[in-house]
C-alpha cells in the first residue's frame, strides 16, 4: 500500500499584504493582473505560479516576481 505524503504550502503573507494594503480584493487583483480570481488565492495559499503569471501578479505592485516568490521557493525546470 502507497502512502501519500502531504505537501504543506507556506502561504505567501506578501502578496496577502501586498494585495490588502492595495484595497483589493483577490478578484480586483486578478482582474488587473490579467488571470483568474482562484489563481490569487492558490498563490496567497503558497502555491507557486507559472512565470508568466507571477510577471503579471507582481506587475501589478511594481515589483520583480522574485520579491514575492524568492528563488528558494520556486520550481526547479529539469
Amino acid at each position: 500500500m502507497k502512502s501519500k505524503i502531504a505537501t504543506r504550502r507556506t502561504p505567501n503573507r506578501k502578496l496577502q499584504e501586498l494585495r490588502i494594503n492595495a484595497g483589493l480584493s483577490p478578484n480586483a487583483l486578478a482582474y488587473r493582473a490579467g488571470v483568474n480570481g482562484k489563481t490569487i488565492r492558490l498563490a496567497e495559499a503558497g502555491w507557486i505560479p507559472t512565470p508568466r503569471v507571477q510577471f503579471q501578479i507582481a506587475a501589478v505592485f511594481e515589483l520583480l516576481p522574485l520579491d514575492l516568490w524568492p528563488l528558494d521557493r520556486q520550481k526547479v525546470a529539469a
